[in-house]
C-alpha cells in the first residue's frame, strides 16, 4: 500500500531565501535517491511555512530511502544546516483510505 509523508517545516522567517537553496540541494539527492517527491508548498500568508510530500511504495520502502538517506554525507550536511534555520517540524505518515 503506498505511503505518503507529508512533512511541515517552519523556519526563521528571515532564512527564505537559504531555505530556497537548501531546498534544490535536498531535491539533486533526492532525485539521486529516487524519491518521489510530489511536491513543495508554502503557506501564502506565512511563507516561513512550508509543506512537502513525499510518496513511497510501502513502509518497507520509506525505512530503506530514509536508511540510504542518513548514510549519504552531503544529506547529513544540508540536514545540520537546515536544523539551524528551522524553529518547528513535523511529520505525517498518510495511507489511501
Amino acid at each position: 500500500m503506498a505511503l505518503i509523508m507529508m512533512y511541515k517545516t517552519q523556519i526563521k522567517p528571515d532564512k527564505l531565501e537559504e531555505m530556497d537553496e537548501l531546498r534544490g540541494a535536498f531535491m539533486d539527492i533526492y532525485e539521486k535517491h529516487d524519491v518521489d517527491v510530489i511536491g513543495h508548498w508554502r503557506e501564502s500568508k506565512t511563507p516561513h511555512i512550508s509543506y512537502y510530500m513525499a510518496r513511497y511504495d510501502d513502509e518497507d520502502d520509506y525505512t530503506k530511502t530514509v536508511l540510504k538517506l542518513h548514510e549519504d554525507h552531503q544529506y547529513r550536511e544540508l540536514t545540520a544546516r537546515l536544523n539551524e534555520i528551522r524553529t518547528d517540524f513535523e511529520a505525517t505518515r498518510l495511507t489511501p483510505v
